[in-house]
């Protein structure tokens, strides 16, 4: 019973952890499109995880391919190896990855001093093809004067000056391990993180904030004696735009009750009687509704006492 109980435990604990194991999504297959420089990891990826499952089956490479490189397999669908000659003719040429990568640096542009986003794109530029000739074993090929002077000109004068000196030292005092795109490779990736630390440090935003505030203070507490003078100025000018706003308002109060001054004074009540007895229309010049009073000829072409006569006898308002 011991043995019974013992093997029937183990078993139960194995079934346990089957069970509590994560169930991972199965991996699509590599793709391959006609990018030039993305044909070297597909080749990797198909030889490593297709060709083990299915061999040397046309049709298993057949559906990984699309675009361009599918077009260049056609006639030669079910022949495995022709598919894969022609594929490595076209798209394994190493000169043709190298004069990819070359113009894809030769693309970028001088990065203007202070322009940090740009340092950091071009440097991961940069990186990226040395890593993907260093994949494939060609790094020397980025080894070389053409290629190191190519990237100096696209540095600011800042980092231009700190790389040039920084080769004169070593220079100076020892003699470089590393080839010179390797060390310019690596002065470029060390200003690229100080540069990736400094946008992001939060500290530095709180202080910048916290001196524009403090510049802010200081400057309104220098000009707050120049300000004094000028401040009752500036009290007398609003007095007196109030109160020619508040002439304005009384005008146009009278004007809308028919009042136009103490001149006419006996012509009070007519404007409001005849506003009793209007038949409100569209268009009150030709009493009609077969337009609007802002698109009616007359009244646009009149003069502005015509204008604001008609206003005042049809007890329309003044944004008409």
């Amino acid at each position: 019973m011991d043995k019974v109980r013992t093997t029937f435990a183990a078993r139960t604990r194995d079934e346990n952890v089957k069970l509590s194991e994560i169930h991972v999504k199965p991996l699509n297959s590599p793709h391959f499109s006609g990018n030039i420089r993305q044909y070297a990891s597909f080749k990797q990826d198909f030889n490593r995880l297709m060709t083990k499952q299915y061999g040397q089956d046309p049709y298993a490479l057949r559906q990984c391919l699309s675009g361009e490189a599918l077009d260049t397999i056609k006639g030669i669908e079910d022949n495995y190896s022709e598919m894969f000659k022609r594929l490595d003719a076209k798209y394994g040429e190493p000169r043709k990855l190298i004069d990819a990568i070359v113009f894809d640096i030769q693309k970028l542009k001088p990065v203007p001093e202070g322009d940090s986003r740009k340092f950091i794109n071009m440097v991961d530029v940069i990186e990226r093809n040395w890593l993907e000739l260093q994949r494939l074993g060609m790094q020397q090929e980025m080894n070389n004067t053409t290629m190191v002077t190519m990237i100096e000109k696209l540095l600011p004068r800042t980092q231009q000056r700190e790389w040039v000196t920084k080769m004169d030292n070593q220079g100076n005092t020892s003699k470089i391990g590393d080839s010179t795109f390797q060390a310019l490779l690596s002065y470029l990736l060390q200003e690229k993180r100080v540069m990736e630390y400094m946008e992001n440090d939060v500290r530095q935003t709180s202080n910048v904030s916290r001196r524009q505030v403090n510049q802010t203070i200081n400057s309104a507490e220098a000009n707050s004696s120049d300000q004094t003078t000028t401040n009752d100025a500036t009290e007398n000018d609003m007095k007196k735009i109030y109160n020619q706003i508040q002439n304005m308002a009384e005008r146009m109060e009278d004007i809308f009750k028919g009042n136009t001054g103490s001149n006419n004074a006996g012509k009070r009540g007519t404007g409001v009687t005849q506003m009793k007895h209007i038949e409100r229309r569209a268009c009150w010049i030709h009493k009609t509704d077969s337009h609007p009073i802002n698109e009616c000829n007359v009244f646009l072409n009149s003069n502005h006492e015509e204008k604001l006569r008609l206003l005042r006898q049809n007890g329309a308002c003044f944004n008409c």
